[in-house]
């Protein structure tokens, strides 16, 4: 399936069909302006379930052991700090500290599994 065109490229596209009505093209370059402004505003700071979560990640690299293999479901068990959260939101947490080279995953037989580096 192809991607589908945002608004700033919809209305980049008709605006040569409007070019002779100004009142028209001074609205669509109002509208790409407002989605601009909406996209900056969107991506200013992180929200509260994500400066939760950039919080929890000192945690989980301070109770890992270091070439010792953990799931997930491990890291839940063994953290108090993430006792009650699902493995829904503990894994995006792990593949952002893997993206942060914090720790290594492996996946053996569908399984994901972390090493603190």
């Amino acid at each position: 399936m192809a991607n589908k065109p945002t608004k700033i490229e919809q209305y980049n596209k008709i605006l040569p069909y409007i070019s002779d009505n100004a009142e028209l093209v001074a609205f669509v370059n109002a509208e790409i302006e407002n989605v601009r402004k909406k996209n900056a505003r969107r991506s200013d700071k992180p929200t509260a379930r994500q400066a939760e979560n950039e919080g929890l990640m000192p945690v989980i690299y301070e109770a890992m052991e270091a070439e010792k293999q953990y799931t997930v479901s491990d890291l839940i068990a063994e953290i108090p700090a993430l006792n009650g959260l699902s493995t829904q939101r503990v894994a995006p947490i792990m593949t952002k500290m893997v993206e942060n080279v914090l720790v290594a995953h492996e996946k053996v037989k569908g399984k994901s599994y972390y090493t603190k580096i």
